[in-house]
């Protein structure tokens, strides 16, 4: 009968060692009760990960990426949607108007200043209205002194979960005061804002705050938007028009 040579056992320390049976098992009894850490690698089977989220907010004049273009959004009817699918609708930019914890009057108040501001011709901004809202806030003031005014959204989309927005940054910064945490609580960690978006992804302006701040944070990119629309005549060599 051949007999098979012993194979050699590690010790702890990793050398090895020509342990008898009974010698084993002296030393197992010694390990009772010591835990023993056991590292697991994910298998090419297992649950997929989620996408990655972006870790900063985007800048003005960055492309924004995937993960926030295709980022799940709810229509006002329900339906799902995403900014690169309105984006692809549309030809041109588009003017979101982010809303939270907003009065209906306030509302109002910004869409008739809105649509009674002076525009340029030549600069066109498909609307979309944007709330933090399981529904959006504009189903609750679509009456009849509403329903005539041009400067309504076009779209509708709801975030109620503020993932979009904090992705684009649509936070306050953290405050230790009392009265600054419990206004927080009451009015949100937003409460309106805006951002347009070009057709080429890129992120244009953004501003958050107080409607008037916003008010006027909009006048000042439509009027960026016009001198670059100068400025790319004059170097094509094309007339410029007196307004």
């Amino acid at each position: 009968m051949q007999l098979r040579p012993r194979r050699p056992a590690l010790n702890p320390e990793g050398h090895v060692s020509w342990k008898t049976a009974s010698s084993q098992q002296a030393s197992l009894k010694l390990m009772v009760g010591q835990q023993s850490t056991e590292v697991t690698r994910p298998t090419a089977s297992g649950p997929s990960c989620p996408a990655p989220q972006p870790s900063e907010p985007v800048l003005v004049g960055q492309i924004l990426p995937d993960p926030i273009l295709d980022m799940s959004l709810r229509s006002h009817g329900g339906e799902k949607t995403s900014l690169r699918a309105i984006l692809d609708q549309i030809d041109g930019d588009i003017l979101v108007h982010v809303f939270s914890r907003t009065t209906r009057k306030q509302l109002r108040e910004e869409f008739e200043r809105a649509c009674t501001r002076e525009r340029y011709p030549h600069i066109t901004l498909t609307s979309v209205g944007m709330s933090t809202y399981p529904v959006s806030i504009y189903a609750s003031i679509s009456d009849n002194a509403l329903e005539g005014i041009e400067g309504l959204p076009r779209f509708l989309i709801s975030d109620p979960k503020k993932q979009f927005l904090d992705a684009m940054g649509f936070v306050r910064p953290s405050s230790t005061s009392k009265a600054s945490a419990t206004r927080m609580r009451r009015q949100g960690p937003l409460r309106c804002g805006f951002f347009i978006v070009r057709k080429d992804k890129t992120l244009f302006a953004k501003e958050t705050g107080t409607l008037e701040n916003v008010y006027e944070a909009i006048i000042r990119a439509e009027k960026k938007l016009h001198k670059g629309w100068i400025s790319d005549l004059k170097r094509m060599g094309r007339p410029v028009p007196p307004w």
